[in-house]
């Protein structure tokens, strides 16, 4: 036997004020919020999914519609205090190409890729040899981008990790898919009151 659950239309006529919430309700969600607003779950989903591609630093970017940017507001990597002061513009870079196409990308040797724009490299320190970055979408639009890096080894350290693949990508496209519902279904939750939290 199939689930089967269709829409109840007593609720039809509610569904534009609710989408009209879900709205107003995601752009609070900012770089200054987003640690009230996240859960342990949220970021360890996050970390997980960091982990399963085998990067060395994973980051969660919100936009910020009013400076026309990408907020860092999460990271689980070495750079975490520096990287969550940092914001990249919407007019340049490949994380803003897939902000605005809709479209994932995956690049290893991205050092070598002209639209590659190294404003975060030269913030942090660190050059960033390869870039996993997948749209992330909650509220019923794309307002974010999860992506992971693999930045370049200092002299001395372990060799350099393996390139970034196919199943890389798919493990941080699966952590933005969860993301998604975890963020939705918080939102919907305090908008109706329903449940704690």
């Amino acid at each position: 036997m199939r689930f089967s659950l269709l829409p109840d239309p007593r609720f039809r006529k509610h569904f534009s004020a609710l989408t009209d919430r879900l709205d107003k309700a995601a752009r609070l969600i900012t770089r200054e919020t987003f640690s009230d607003f996240a859960d342990d779950l949220m970021t360890t989903v996050l970390e997980d999914g960091f982990a399963a591609a085998g990067a060395d630093e994973g980051t969660l970017w919100l936009v910020n519609t009013a400076r026309r940017e990408l907020d860092a507001v999460f990271n689980n990597g070495p750079m975490v205090n520096k990287m969550r002061e940092l914001s990249q513009t919407l007019d340049r870079g490949l994380i803003s190409m897939v902000f605005s196409t809709g479209q994932p990308f995956c690049e290893n040797d991205i050092e070598q890729n002209p639209e590659h724009d190294k404003t975060v490299d030269r913030q942090i320190g660190s050059p960033t040899t390869a870039m996993i970055a997948v749209p992330f979408y909650f509220a019923q639009e794309c307002r974010g981008i999860v992506s992971c890096v693999h930045l370049a080894k200092q002299p001395g350290s372990a060799p350099t990790q393996r390139a970034f693949d196919m199943e890389s990508m798919r493990e941080v496209s699966r952590a933005a898919s969860l993301l998604t519902r975890l963020f939705d279904f918080k939102l919907i939750s305090r908008i109706i009151g329903y449940g704690h939290n």
